[in-house]
């Protein structure tokens, strides 16, 4: 007997249903089967994503809520991206918060302008619900009051946190702001964007001190100008005689690494990876996305025990690079896959962007490359450097 997906157990359909992004392609899947409609349905509202929208489009949506309001109580999560410049009216956007933030509601997610945070702050202290499942609040590039106003509301439910320092954040500011995280009884991710506002490793070790909960760590540098480093046996001695306190709970540690208006990746102290090492002992997984080159060797030396690590977005202008990072990466077994992108992910003056995330238990590296689509020829080069590998790949 043949079976039918219509057999399939609810949870299982709806399952499906998640994997599917486009939603029109889920509005064919109400058109093939009636009984899918409400399945269909919940997948497409449980996550919306506001992308590039104008107002046009969200009153639209604004619109088919308020004709199908239990639709509203279908939503769990509100991605906006690319709105930060191009914004809604106060009003649209207000209503939109009236229909789509009920007590459901699980994740706030992307980067949200000043308007959308006072206007969430707004919606928060005047609605009637307590909305004791939200984890995550979206990222606002100011740390300032009335973001910690609106933190303040979920001490009890968040799960994730965001913060940024810049150089017009006083040191007093950053003890506040440390201090407040630990308010928040299960917070357990928290995301520091450093844009040039610690100056030493110093202010970011008073910084953590009492993140003692923190499991998973996440930090994007644009280091400061005036940042004073020290080398490697200034370090430790540091370490030694400040008595640092050891953050034994991370497992997950992510450094990402900012690119300025001129798309060159941000010079940073190399004491940042060894006091993050020493500090983070128990990391098991570790991911590290535009670091310099040459600072590569010393990352994976000093996380040497991690379970898991991946090196993400590495941009190669040549092959002897790009040599040195394989050599460094490589293991017993290796996989290769080769994507050729028309995006701006790839420069025409690169050779490619690659990518490997390495587990050592099973003593294999898997390697993703990027290669423009206009510069067929560099897949011959980039294979080239992987010669004397043995290896699996798929292009």
């Amino acid at each position: 007997m043949k079976a039918s997906i219509q057999q399939l157990p609810t949870e299982v359909i709806i399952n499906i249903f998640d994997q599917i992004n486009d939603a029109k392609q889920l509005i064919q899947c109400i058109l093939v089967c009636k009984s899918w409609a409400f399945l269909a349905e919940k997948s497409m509202y449980k996550s919306v994503h506001l992308y590039l929208w104008d107002n046009s489009r969200l009153e639209r949506l604004n619109y088919r809520l308020k004709q199908k309001p239990e639709c509203c109580q279908l939503i769990e999560k509100i991605h906006i991206t690319e709105q930060y410049y191009n914004t809604f009216s106060k009003a649209l956007f207000r209503e939109f918060l009236q229909l789509a933030m009920t007590p459901r509601i699980q994740t706030l997610d992307g980067v949200w302008n000043q308007k959308y945070i006072v206007s969430l702050l707004d919606h928060i202290e005047n609605s009637p619900f307590s909305f004791e499942k939200l984890k995550q609040l979206p990222y606002s590039v100011r740390h300032d009051s009335i973001y910690m106003q609106l933190m303040s509301h979920f001490k009890g439910s968040l799960q994730t946190g965001f913060c940024t320092i810049t150089e017009k954040t006083s040191q007093i500011h950053q003890r506040i702001i440390s201090d407040s995280f630990m308010e928040f009884k299960h917070l357990k991710t928290l995301s520091i964007q450093d844009s040039r506002g610690f100056k030493n490793v110093q202010e970011m070790d008073t910084f953590l001190k009492k993140c003692d909960r923190i499991t998973n760590l996440e930090f994007i540098i644009s280091q400061s100008s005036e940042y004073i480093g020290m080398d490697k046996d200034e370090l430790n001695q540091w370490l030694i005689n400040s008595n640092v306190q050891q953050a034994g709970n991370v497992k997950n540690l992510r450094i990402a690494y900012m690119r300025g208006p001129d798309s060159k990746c941000r010079t940073f102290g190399p004491d940042w990876i060894n006091y993050l090492a020493f500090k983070c002992p128990n990391v098991d997984t570790l991911s590290i996305k535009n670091i310099t080159l040459k600072y590569s060797h010393m990352a994976l030396s000093v996380f040497e025990n991690v379970k898991t690590f991946s090196l993400t977005d590495w941009k190669f202008y040549c092959t002897q690079d790009i040599q040195h990072f394989i050599d460094r990466v490589k293991s017993d077994n290796n996989s290769i896959v080769i994507r050729y992108t028309k995006t701006t992910a790839v420069d025409q003056s690169e050779i490619c962007v690659m990518s490997a995330k390495k587990e050592r238990n099973s003593n294999m590296t898997r390697f993703a490359i990027e290669i423009s689509a206009e510069i067929y020829k560099n897949t011959a080069i980039v294979l080239l450097c992987f010669k004397n590998l043995s290896y699996i790949c798929d292009i």
